[in-house]
């Protein structure tokens, strides 16, 4: 299923009820990431670019992947690395995206002056937690989204210059 499908834009509105009124963080953009084709190096080029913060959506994160345990990005970061395990999927690991505790996770993003960065480990945002994330916050305050392709992602050529 696509994760911008009607469907899941319908489960997304039972999470939280929009609200236009209130603004969760001060950008106007939200920026989504699945790490599994990036060097953490690259991710650091990224949030100096976009002058973001890395908001880590996992449910559990640790990884076998070096650089991207909670520790590992936490020391690496400091004030720019935020742990929201409120946004994880509890079906993380099988079954449909459900979103632990998202009303939490957005009182956590309370005030962040940075653009967000939701990382998650998928590479594709179709099928990932983190675009529904994206789609929950972007309801909230009006930000538009945009998904972060690893270096490797852009060198690829591809059949329509997408």
């Amino acid at each position: 299923m696509s994760i911008t499908s009607p469907s899941v834009k319908a489960q997304t509105r039972n999470f939280i009820r929009p609200n236009k009124h209130s603004s969760v963080f001060t950008n106007s953009e939200i920026y989504t990431l699945g790490y599994a084709r990036w060097a953490v190096e690259d991710v650091k080029k990224q949030l100096q670019t976009l002058e973001a913060t890395l908001v880590d959506v996992r449910h559990s994160p640790h990884t076998s992947k070096p650089g991207f345990s909670r520790d590992d990005l936490s020391a690496r970061f400091g004030d720019r690395y935020l742990h929201v395990p409120a946004f994880g999927n509890v079906n993380y690991k099988d079954g449909p995206i459900e979103i632990a505790r998202p009303e939490q996770g957005i009182e956590k993003m309370q005030g962040l002056e940075r653009s967000p960065i939701l990382m998650c480990g998928c590479q594709s945002p179709r099928t990932c937690h983190r675009s529904v994330i994206a789609e929950l916050l972007a309801d909230r305050t009006g930000a538009s989204i945009t998904h972060l392709r690893s270096p490797s992602e852009r060198a690829e050529p591809t059949l329509f210059g997408d």
